[in-house]
């Protein structure tokens, strides 16, 4: 599949795109709008029957070369900004009462990307005309997954230079089993986020689900 076929794909239908393509991405250590690579997976993906093809965001141009994978375009990647939600880390201190959020809204990028779930939590803050979004490390000195996402759902705030509140919306286990991928798309000028559920890094997957 040529990668601007896959990426209209998934800007017309990202719950179905999400369901048979892995989509695998790199997170960056800071929250900010980025340059990032879209290419095939460049691997051996874990793919179920039925499932179609793998694909990728990184911060790191993959290498060309005879074994490289490509569409039927023979492009390696395509290259355009995002914006990356980094992980709070659980090395860092963490109030419930005041999570330092990212915003979502009507500038920057279409497209929001951030390092796989393992357990992690991804909290949001619905408000008009934007998404205040945080992706949060369990474990350390912080409650377990499971824990730390009700904790959050009950009693989480989210906040920002611009304002927040409560948040909205959870996504940590057990809404996906095992990792997940979460992937933000602004259609029509409104934000949504949705998650692909796999068993490990590179497949397989195993449902999609919107999660605002």
């Amino acid at each position: 599949m040529k990668l601007d076929t896959a990426l209209t794909l998934l800007r017309a239908d990202p719950p179905s795109f999400l369901g048979t393509h892995l989509l695998t991405m790199a997170g960056s250590s800071t929250s900010q709008v980025c340059l990032y690579y879209f290419s095939h997976f460049q691997g051996v993906a874990q793919q179920g029957v039925g499932m179609g093809e793998a694909f990728k965001f990184d911060t790191i141009a993959p290498v060309g070369g005879p074994m490289a994978v490509t569409g039927g375009d023979n492009k390696l990647y395509t290259r355009f900004s995002v914006h990356n939600v980094r992980m709070n880390p659980n090395t860092e201190p963490l109030d419930i009462s005041a999570i330092p959020a990212y915003v979502l809204d009507g500038t920057g990028p279409d497209i929001m990307i951030t390092g796989q779930l393992s357990a992690c939590i991804f909290a949001i803050r619905r408000e008009p005309g934007r998404l205040l979004v945080a992706h949060i490390q369990p474990g350390g000195g912080r409650q377990t997954g499971t824990m730390l996402r009700q904790t959050i759902k009950l009693m989480g705030r989210l906040t920002h230079p611009s304002g927040g509140g409560r948040v909205t919306h959870v996504f940590g286990i057990p809404d996906y089993p095992i990792r997940a991928h979460v992937l933000g798309l602004r259609t029509g000028g409104v934000w949504h986020i949705y998650a692909q559920c796999v068993a490990s890094g590179t497949g397989p997957v195993t449902g999609s689900v919107t999660i605002v």
